[in-house]
């Protein structure tokens, strides 16, 4: 009987062992919602290498992987280059010139200004030679997207508060006047009515990418209306949950697709 139950614990004890192992292989290999220890490796690493990014120096500098919903993009740890967006305005020989712009959290405790950088990265040095504010828009609930065109005119949207019961998604063009920055409207989402402004613009969307020479692909979030506002969501000439063609210099919108959640990601191909 004492030999049984020996022989017994062994096999629980083994059992138990190889149950822990696969659990941590598998979770942390596959990324398991369930391992609580960080990101796994290998699927990162994957995803990575589909992109032609070096996965083997993110091996080494796992931090400094910025993740979007799009794709993840590898780049070093840059001093004080804190955007929640950014996009390319010049390239030169040696200098890459960006436009970056910082907003409020998802989850807004207290509402900053949307805040426009000028920023300028040496590619030899990998420092920032610049970083300056250009700008500062009032009235601003979430940045959400800037947009560089070919023709290097400069596109940034942002949720807006427009009072204390309503919010809208917003498009400005950022003009260059003699060395001094300004904000034109370019297109402003249907308003909608906020009884709590933290759920709503997180769901707000809000990317952009170039459609042709003088028009913007817009994506607009739900905003959370199936929750608050049922009977209006599926009203065609809302702009919640749609993708929108703007034409830049017009102003006039026509509706691309519907049926959207939040979309952050855009690619044309």
């Amino acid at each position: 009987m004492f030999k049984f139950s020996i022989s017994f614990l062994r096999i629980i004890l083994l059992t138990s062992a190889i149950f822990i192992l696969t659990f941590i292989l598998g979770a942390h290999f596959h990324k398991d919602s369930i391992w609580p220890f960080g990101k796994g490796y290998y699927a990162e690493f994957k995803l990575l290498k589909k992109y032609g990014l070096n996965y083997k120096e993110v091996l080494k500098e796992k931090d400094d992987v910025y993740r979007t919903t799009a794709h993840l993009i590898n780049i070093k740890k840059i001093s004080n280059f804190d955007f929640d967006h950014f996009a390319t305005s010049n390239e030169y020989q040696n200098e890459i010139e960006y436009i970056g712009i910082k907003g409020n959290e998802s989850n807004i405790n207290k509402i900053k200004p949307l805040e426009i950088f000028l920023a300028k990265f040496n590619d030899e040095t990998e420092n920032l030679t610049d970083k300056h504010k250009i700008l500062e828009i009032e009235n601003n609930l979430r940045a959400t997207d800037v947009l560089v065109m070919h023709n290097k005119r400069i596109f940034i949207s942002y949720v807006a508060k427009i009072n204390e019961k309503e919010e809208l998604l917003k498009i400005i063009e950022l003009v260059n006047q003699h060395g001094n920055y300004k904000a034109i409207d370019i297109f402003e989402s249907t308003h909608l009515y906020i009884s709590d402004i933290d759920d709503k613009s997180t769901s707000s969307g809000g990317k952009m990418i170039q459609f042709s020479n003088n028009e913007i692909l817009l994506g607009i979030g739900d905003f959370a209306q199936w929750e608050y506002a049922a009977d209006t969501y599926p009203n065609i000439d809302l702009d919640f949950g749609k993708m929108l063609v703007i034409n830049i210099d017009s102003k006039k919108t026509k509706q691309y697709s519907k049926g959207h959640r939040n979309p952050q990601g855009l690619v044309k191909v």
